[in-house]
């Protein structure tokens, strides 16, 4: 036997090629995820303005429905962008993080010096806020909840 056949490796003995796991996000991903954000934003903005009247008032039981109908839509949320854009688990922190920065965002521009773009008074506007911020809070939860393998994505 030769020094050069002891040397090489058989190509059964060599290990499984570790598939490629996604650590960071692109400039392309990051910039559709912000703009997923803003709009997530605006549509739930207009939600609070079409239904504000109605519904974003003290005492309206219809209130106790909407926030946890929220939950489920804070889960799709967390879990449908990623997907469509292929992350793996532990991208879902911040792909939520970088969708929920212009929402919150544009919600304190907006509540300060736009409050006509919600069509209700402060009582309304008060009470549409806290579902806004409800609605981001659940898809931090269910995203760190996937990231940790907890939740199916």
């Amino acid at each position: 036997m030769t020094a050069q056949s002891q040397t090489r490796r058989d190509p059964i003995d060599r290990p499984a090629p570790v598939p490629f796991i996604q650590t960071t996000l692109t400039s392309a991903q990051t910039g559709g995820l912000i703009v997923i954000g803003a709009v997530l934003w605006l549509i739930a903005a207009l939600f609070i303005r079409v239904t504000g009247a109605g519904l974003f008032v003290a005492g309206n039981p219809w209130l106790i429905a909407l926030f946890i109908a929220s939950l489920p839509v804070g889960w799709l949320l967390a879990v449908l962008p990623c997907r469509l854009m292929g992350l793996a688990r532990p991208l879902y922190v911040q792909a939520a993080t970088l969708m929920a920065a212009p929402a919150l965002l544009l919600d304190g521009l907006a509540i300060t010096w736009l409050p006509a773009l919600y069509g209700v008074g402060v009582p309304g506007l008060e009470l549409g806020a806290a579902w806004l911020l409800w609605g981001v809070g659940a898809s931090f939860a269910f995203a760190n909840l996937i990231a940790a393998e907890l939740l199916p994505a």
